[in-house]
Formats: C-alpha cells, structure tokens, sequence
C-alpha cells in the first residue's frame, strides 16, 4: 500500500452513527466502502483509528487483511463423530478459529455439538 497507509474495516454497533463515522473518516483519511445497512465500512488513513476510537462510543475497527470468501463445497460430507476436523480441507481459510486461538483439539474436547444437528 502506499504511503504506508493501511485499509481498516469499521463495525458500528448504532448505524445512527454513520454520518458520524464517516465525517471523521473523510476528515481523515478515505472512505473505500460503505454498506450501510450493516453499519460496516472499510476506509484507509493513518489517523482514522486514533480519531474514531476517540470520537465515536461502540465503534470496532480492524486491520483490513482482505479476506478472500471461498465458495461452498459443491459437495457436503458428514464426518464420523471423534474424527479430527482439521480434515476439513477447507480449515486452513477459517482464519476467525485461528484468530481466537482456537483448535480442534481443545474445541472437540469439551464438545463435538449437537449430535441431532450433525
């Protein structure tokens, strides 16, 4: 990115605060996206985040890591309960388990779900 600048995604809890937001975000830095409706932005600037955590209650901001969302599997297949999900060839992309530090093993250990659901 140039410059240095990074892209943030912004949560609001309140889409009231939406002219808000992004009055600060233009003052400064740059809006890239809005989806208004789920009071979700993605901007970039460096001062973005300090001015918003500072101006704006129930805000979230996060680095913008561009996720990339993958298609469904074309086919489904049910696992036999006890079986390691890291057999999931889709379990590298589910970046929020690694984000919370969250495994397998630790998960599947207090709890492998509902068995009607599975």
């Amino acid at each position: 990115m140039a410059g240095g600048e990074h892209r943030y995604i912004i949560v609001l809890n309140n889409t009231l605060a939406l002219p808000k937001v992004m009055g600060i975000v233009n003052k400064f830095g740059k809006i890239k996206e809005v989806h208004s409706g789920t009071g979700i932005l993605i901007a970039s600037g460096s001062k973005v985040v300090e001015e918003l955590l500072k101006e704006v209650k129930g805000v979230v901001v996060a680095k913008d890591y561009k996720m990339q969302f993958l298609p469904p599997p074309t086919k489904l297949q049910l696992r036999p309960a006890g079986e390691n999900i890291t057999a999931d060839p889709y379990y590298p992309y589910q970046w929020d388990m690694m984000f919370i530090n969250a495994s397998p093993e630790k998960a599947w250990s207090i709890s492998t779900g509902d068995p009607v659901l599975r």
